[in-house]
């Protein structure tokens, strides 16, 4: 299936029906709709509910008031509430059922991760908004001071502008050579997220796992389909082809 609606029959084999079917009944109005799932859901691993997550709108398009902020249909044939404000990701958490590590999906997914945050570090040293900061490694050059000279300097003046821009770019280089580590790398720590021992065994292992090309029907099939059987990704409208399709990746 690519990311369209599920039905009873095809309930997702990584949500887990009897924690799906306790949460509280959604009660849609008349003239309010299910809109199509998917909340959220970037990056997130195979079948986590995200993927299956469906907003509430009323005839306009907008979220009507008292409308849950999302719902999950059960086994029950029922839209079940998931608040969406408190605790979301505890709560998605409590209904995922991952799949094991060694699985296609699983393996596809840490490909697209490993590709996607490629050279990218979680920097605590340096928060951004409250959060671990962003660092990329190696330091690329934007990064990084240039001495330009001017033929105004003399020559004790230029001799210092150019050693401050080196202590500079020196203490730059150090402090990412101190925080780009394996366990600071943002592809391992969403992967450990689900899989919390999981290593590839060094950044050059992780990099040797990065997918040549996007893909995604690991989000929510079953198993990869073959350019014959590929239906291409249906909830933006686009078709496979063989140029390169990314739902299947091929």
């Amino acid at each position: 299936m690519a990311r369209i609606p599920y039905t009873i029959d095809t309930f997702p084999v990584t949500l887990d029906a009897n924690a799906v079917n306790a949460l509280p009944v959604a009660k849609i109005k008349e003239g309010w709709h299910v809109g199509s799932p998917g909340m959220g859901c970037f990056l997130d691993a195979p079948g986590f509910p995200s993927y299956y997550l469906q907003p509430v709108y009323d005839a306009r398009g907008n979220t009507p008031r008292g409308a849950p902020g999302a719902v999950l249909r059960g086994t029950d044939g029922a839209y079940h509430v998931v608040d969406t404000l408190r605790g979301r990701d505890a709560l998605l958490r409590s209904l995922y059922l991952p799949l094991p590590v060694d699985h296609p999906r699983v393996q596809a997914w840490i490909g697209e991760v490993a590709r996607h945050m490629a050279h990218c570090y979680a920097d605590v040293e340096r928060p951004e908004y409250g959060r671990p900061g962003t660092l990329i490694f190696p330091v690329p050059a934007y990064k990084l001071r240039t001495f330009r000279d001017d033929p105004r300097w003399n020559d004790e003046y230029r001799a210092a502008a150019r050693a401050e821009i080196e202590a500079y770019n020196k203490q730059e280089i150090e402090h990412a050579v101190r925080v780009a580590t394996l366990d600071n790398h943002r592809a391992v720590l969403t992967i450990r997220k689900i899989y919390p021992d999981w290593t590839p065994g060094s950044v050059e292992a992780l990099e040797g796992l990065a997918s040549e090309k996007p893909a995604c029907w690991w989000e929510t099939a079953d198993e990869k389909p073959s350019p014959e059987t590929c239906p291409g990704d249906r909830s933006i409208n686009r078709p496979h082809t063989a140029a390169h399709c990314q739902w299947c990746g091929i």
